[in-house]
């Protein structure tokens, strides 16, 4: 008898709606079958693009296949990893840092590791290889999902965790009812984030050579690698092309939706419309594939709710439930196994480092200097044009109706796809890539700081706005003494945010191939790729040691405190 069964009643009666919305089921179905057929074929050591455009469509899907099952992988991570920290005290001072520094390691630093290790675990077939891809994705969209629910869960209202004490609701049912409702809206927000991080090293996740091995998958990324490499514009403009597609499609077919849907759960009211979907619209009037979607949720949850019950796994998922003390030694047990992952870790760590020497732990440093200089130049940049772009924006709700989906979308599409253009432009002007790389910087970082000051301006009380209108201050005085004080809290997490980010961003702002030649800029994101590129596995790691040091130090020391200092002056 079949796991899941189908009601042919259920499907017939089609109305137009019903069609379209179920012809989006099969093209996003359509993403995951490419990607299964790939997993399949041998594995080779060099995999062939096809610059031609119709390749594009498989590519194209691969690419999009991967990002999904990034979030899904990425939304599991979320789940387990939040609530243990946010239900434990002890998992939270271990869990919460370890965060801080995972997020600040940069995709090339997890990559060596994690593709051998899978080719490894398949030798004989792609999947190792496709699975390392996907969790490259992971890399870089965890993170920022996992500190948002964290978050969420910890600020529950009081009323409600009491209402669903009294109520009984404990483990799946508590999770159900209450901790995934509270944190739907962020989730959504940090999750459209999240897939945007990973588009951003599209590129760099599917054409990745170590030393003389060429491990590239095939997707769009690589597609765009190759043109670059050949110099092939019109192969340049496709790409660019494809991923724009990607990138509204998943905003229009997936993000909006999402939004309009986690819109209901809010806990406060909010000014503003409510989100809108033409996805969401059509979904609602399509009654019958509504009820077929239904019908296969309920008898898959069945399914999922019966391997959770099983003996073997229920253990594993303990996390998962509202009362973490039933679960204290298999709690202890998890994080000793950590701490002696750790330890073998730090060992096999230490033993690698040995071989660079101290001239060039004193070269590392002064890059991570030169690096560190772009990044300050580029958030200074990137501040003078979302300042007042935000601010007109997040005052005016006509402005903000239209401008903030486009900025939304923009931001989404990986910046580095665009980089050829700017390169060529900025050489015709005479500019090198030492100097150019901070404009490039602008282009990656600088979406994340409007994004927030829009947010900040939005979110100023209307009676602030009046009464300083009634002051009839401009200029340079209404920025410092109303502007400038009510955006700083939402302006130091776009500041940090963009700084973090620039720090991982600078492994293809300083280095980049184009028509057969590779440029660099001084600076530790090229010693990075440099130290790939040739298998010199003690500088990357030193390199990345480096990077880790210096994001987490800044993160502690800097912007900890730039945070308790807005809160006191909030007060």
């Amino acid at each position: 008898m079949p796991l899941i069964t189908i009601d042919l009643d259920e499907i017939t009666g089609f109305g137009l709606a019903d069609l379209l919305v179920l012809c989006l089921l099969v093209a996003m179905m359509a993403g995951l079958v490419v990607l299964g057929r790939s997993w399949g074929q041998p594995f080779a050591p060099v995999v062939n693009i096809d610059l031609a455009p119709w390749a594009l469509v498989g590519y194209s899907l691969t690419s999009l296949a991967r990002g999904l099952a990034g979030i899904v992988i990425s939304l599991g991570l979320t789940f387990w990893w939040a609530l243990w920290a946010a239900k434990s005290r002890r998992a939270e001072k271990v869990l919460l840092p370890l965060i801080d520094i995972l997020q600040s390691i940069p995709v090339l630093g997890f990559m060596p590791g994690l593709v051998l290790a899978m080719v490894s675990l398949f030798p004989r077939s792609r999947v190792g290889l496709e699975l390392a891809g996907i969790l490259l994705l992971v890399t870089s969209q965890a993170w920022n999902m996992i500190l948002a629910f964290y978050h969420s869960a910890k600020t529950i209202p009081r009323d409600l965790s009491d209402a669903a004490d009294a109520a009984g609701l404990k483990g799946w049912r508590r999770f159900l009812s209450l901790e995934l409702p509270a944190g739907a809206g962020p989730l959504v927000r940090n999750g459209m984030l999240s897939m945007a991080g990973g588009w951003f090293f599209l590129v760099v996740s599917e054409s990745f050579q170590l030393g003389s091995q060429d491990f590239r998958l095939p997707g769009v990324g690589s597609y765009m690698a190759v043109a670059m490499e050949r110099g092939d514009v019109t192969a340049m403009v496709w790409a660019v092309t494809a991923m724009a597609v990607i990138v509204v499609a998943c905003d229009q077919l997936l993000w909006r939706p999402l939004l309009v849907f986690a819109h209901r759960f809010r806990l406060e009211e909010q000014d503003g419309e409510a989100p809108r979907s033409w996805v969401a619209d059509l979904v609602g009037r399509s009654q019958r594939v509504r009820n077929l979607i239904e019908s296969l949720s309920r008898q898959a949850w069945g399914l999922v709710r019966k391997s959770f019950s099983n003996q073997w796994t229920r253990p594993v998922l303990k996390p998962l439930g509202s009362r973490l003390h039933r679960a204290e030694r298999l709690e202890m047990l998890t994080l000793g196994l950590g701490a002696l992952a750790l330890a073998w870790g730090g060992w096999r760590l230490l033993s690698l480092l040995k071989e660079v020497s101290l001239g060039q732990w004193m070269g590392l440093w002064s890059q991570a200097g030169l690096t560190l200089l772009r990044i300050l130049a580029a958030t200074v940049l990137g501040s003078l044009v979302a300042l007042p772009l935000g601010v007109r924006i997040g005052m005016d709700p006509r402005s903000a109706r239209w401008a903030q989906p486009l900025i939304q979308i923009a931001a989404s599409f990986p910046a580095p796809m665009l980089f050829p253009v700017v390169v060529v432009l900025l050489f015709a002007a005479g500019i090198s890539l030492d100097f150019g790389s901070v404009a490039l910087m602008v282009m990656a970082t600088g979406g994340t700081i409007l994004f927030n000051v829009i947010a900040g301006a939005s979110a100023i009380p209307q009676e602030q706005r009046e009464a300083w209108a009634a002051f009839g201050s401009r200029g340079w005085p209404r920025w410092r003494g109303f502007l400038l004080p009510a955006l700083l809290p939402t302006l130091l997490v776009g500041w940090e945010a963009a700084v973090g980010g620039a720090w991982n961003a600078s492994i293809v702002t300083e280095y980049l191939r184009l028509d057969g030649k590779t440029y660099t800029a001084q600076g530790l994101g090229a010693t990075i790729n440099l130290a790939t590129e040739r298998g010199d596995f003690a500088l990357l790691t030193a390199s990345v040691l480096v990077m880790v040091v210096i994001v987490v130090a800044t993160n502690r020391l800097f912007w900890h405190r730039l945070f308790d200092l807005a809160n006191k002056l909030r007060d």
